[in-house]
């Protein structure tokens, strides 16, 4: 989260303040004091720290308006102290990709491909739309210049050659996916699936299952942990395409794919969590590479790695490596930050209005509705 953020918080301006509590209690690294230095505000909360005590400085020191949970329910998360509204108004974004079951949140930050308004019956909280896509984007990460040959990163050199790859934690590699690319891998002569370094047990398992599949020993390579950052970006440029895994997709790993230029299949389903790769797509007009099921996954893929000779798959790594960088585009930080601006100011004179109406007309609801920035 950090990560996809840190652009966002060094280039806001003045345009609003932003007051950061920080949940996690180890070294925040790098990135962290960076944010931290950026923020007008910042608190480390300690395990003995109260949650109404906390709640309590938020309000009364700092005169919060919108209060953003980034956590959800994963560890260290505050949700008891959200619990006492230390704000008018309260929302989930980016951190948990789904509802927190919470009636004390009011807004799900998201965009309508993320999560379509069909979907809004799940949620407890109101969905509150950015426009193209809200995912944001780290565009200060630096590229190395120098990318390495295929070779030196452990995969094979093929006439023809292909190289399909895949950088998400094992745990969102489901059998029918990984058997959906042993069959590419075996349809598509001299490729190969790049995967990154698991545990030694877990890659095992995965070359068994591959080689049941009738893939050749050498097609499955596994990536190692680069110490820096720009270099392990740079050896994304040897990627003809990315493939996205269903169900529960890239987030953060498929931002840098795509900050690379590398074009990625994506396959949106019911969950968030299976649709931001297609809203970050869609925002690049990038729409082939979008898929409705697991034939079109396999059918597309396949096409695709036939035209590696063809400038059509070139063309859409230029397509997306501009479209990324686009002063005007989708993930531009200073136009990110604007419509952000815009909503939370959206989101503030609907409360105000609200409670005027509460206070002022009998029988009006204080009900919570959806709201939507269009442009």
């Amino acid at each position: 989260v950090s990560h996809q953020m840190l652009s966002f918080i060094k280039h806001r301006g003045r345009k609003f303040r932003i007051i950061i509590v920080n949940t996690f209690a180890g070294n925040i690294g790098d990135q962290g004091r960076e944010i931290q230095l950026a923020a007008d505000w910042w608190v480390n909360v300690k395990s003995s720290d109260k949650d109404d005590q906390l709640a309590a400085r938020l309000t009364n020191e700092q005169k919060v308006h919108i209060c953003i949970d980034m956590s959800g329910h994963t560890g260290g998360h505050k949700m008891g102290m959200i619990s006492l509204r230390p704000a008018p108004i309260s929302m989930s974004f980016l951190g948990y990709p789904a509802t927190t079951g919470a009636e004390f949140i009011d807004y799900f930050l998201t965009d309508v491909v993320a999560s379509p308004p069909e979907m809004a019956s799940a949620y407890t909280e109101k969905f509150a739309y950015l426009p193209e896509t809200f995912y944001p984007f780290n565009n200060l990460q630096g590229i190395s210049e120098r990318i390495p040959p295929r070779k030196e990163l452990g995969i094979t050199e093929k006439p023809k050659q292909f190289v399909f790859a895949n950088f998400n934690r094992n745990l969102k590699i489901k059998p029918e996916t990984f058997h959906l690319w042993c069959d590419l891998l075996r349809s598509r002569p001299s490729s190969t699936l790049w995967l990154r370094r698991f545990h030694k047990r877990v890659q095992e398992n995965l070359l068994r299952a591959a080689e049941k599949k009738g893939v050749m020993n050498g097609t499955l390579v596994f990536a190692g942990r680069l110490p820096n950052r720009s270099d392990h970006l740079a050896r994304h440029r040897q990627i003809d395409l990315y493939l996205d895994t269903p169900r529960f997709g890239g987030h953060s790993t498929l931002a840098d794919v795509l900050w690379t230029g590398v074009p990625s299949i994506v396959l949106p389903e019911e969950g968030l969590a299976s649709r931001i790769g297609s809203s970050m797509m869609l925002a690049l007009n990038a729409t082939p590479f979008v898929v409705r099921n697991m034939q079109d996954y396999s059918t597309v893929s396949l096409a695709l790695a036939g035209h590696q000779k063809s400038n059509r798959l070139k063309n859409w790594h230029d397509r997306i490596h501009q479209g990324v960088r686009d002063e005007a585009g989708p993930f531009s930080t200073p136009r990110y930050v604007e419509r952000f601006g815009r909503l939370m100011s959206l989101a503030w004179e609907t409360f105000k209005a609200r409670r005027y109406l509460v206070r002022n007309r009998d029988n009006v609801s204080d009900k919570v509705f959806s709201i939507s920035l269009h442009h």
